[in-house]
């Protein structure tokens, strides 16, 4: 995978020494290549075994299921761990280690946490666990405690360049692609594969239409926002893409940094969504 070089050579470090942990937490932005980070030191680690991740029985996967009603993520099923716990203590089938792959592992429940706990607190010599979460403050302290720490950060353009060029797409796509997905080669996969970027670009334009638009349209529009299920995400990819322009446009800043607290408002369920988008384009400088 492109980028994250510190961390390639950290593992291999551990690796070849013979001085792994038995618990990693791979943290850091949504979308940076964390998961994918994950799956390619599991095959490293159960490379002995000479069987396929997908297909090995010594490498276990936790994540979160998929509301039928809403479509988006659920809990890490509690049933699922209390599986987990009892084939973390039966041994190898074909090398040597067993890998545990908690994917998005803030959404583990109490239930599903403790139950984790009670095996990170007791791991048998031959088990490791690897962690992923993009809201690693949300796990138990009692969980990150017994985990080596291993952060992970955006890319930098140059290998963004490199990740964007596999993508068959014109020049204005992916410049498009390369502002909103700000440095995370998930992303802007995501964004490619689930056919976004006409939404991108129409949320972008209806952003540039209000920084001279009149009152009435900006408050027409914030409800139009406000309402939006995808309200979040469009406000993410607004504060990416201001941000992208702050170079050509340092007049931006003023539109980026109240897009961050939008952003924080958005959010918290506890604040008034409406009120926060209308807050946000009524302090929009027209000459931005």
């Amino acid at each position: 995978m492109v980028g994250h070089t510190e961390q390639k050579k950290y593992f291999q470090r551990m690796m070849s020494g013979g001085s792994l942990a038995h618990a990693y937490l791979l943290h850091g932005p949504q979308g940076v290549g964390k998961r994918m980070f994950a799956g390619e030191l599991a095959t490293a680690l159960l490379a002995d075994s000479g069987v396929a991740l997908q297909n090995n029985p010594d490498c276990i996967l936790l994540q979160p299921g998929v509301s039928k009603e809403t479509g988006k993520p659920t809990e890490i099923p509690v049933e699922a761990v209390r599986e987990m716990k009892k084939w973390a203590y039966q041994r190898p089938l074909y090398g040597v280690r067993k890998v545990v792959l908690i994917d998005d592992a803030e959404r583990m429940s109490d239930a599903a946490a403790n139950t984790v706990l009670k095996v990170l607190e007791e791991p048998p010599v031959y088990l490791n666990f690897l962690l992923v979460s993009s809201r690693s403050g949300q796990l138990l302290e009692t969980i990150t405690s017994r985990c080596q720490d291993v952060a992970f950060r955006t890319l930098e353009d140059v290998e963004m360049k490199t990740v964007l060029a596999s993508l068959k797409m014109d020049a204005d796509d992916r410049q498009l692609v390369a502002a909103v997905a700000a440095g995370r080669p998930g992303a802007a996969l995501r964004l490619v594969k689930e056919k976004k970027l006409p939404t991108v670009a129409k949320a972008i334009a209806g952003l540039e239409k209000m920084l001279i638009s009149g009152t009435a349209e900006r408050i027409v529009f914030a409800k139009k926002i406000a309402d939006d299920d995808d309200a979040l995400q469009i406000v993410s990819w607004w504060l990416a893409w201001a941000h992208a322009q702050l170079v050509a446009r340092p007049r931006l800043a003023a539109v980026a940094n109240g897009l961050l607290d939008l952003y924080n408002a958005v959010s918290e369920t506890k604040y008034n969504r409406r009120l926060a988008v209308e807050k946000f384009l009524l302090e929009l400088l027209a000459s931005a």
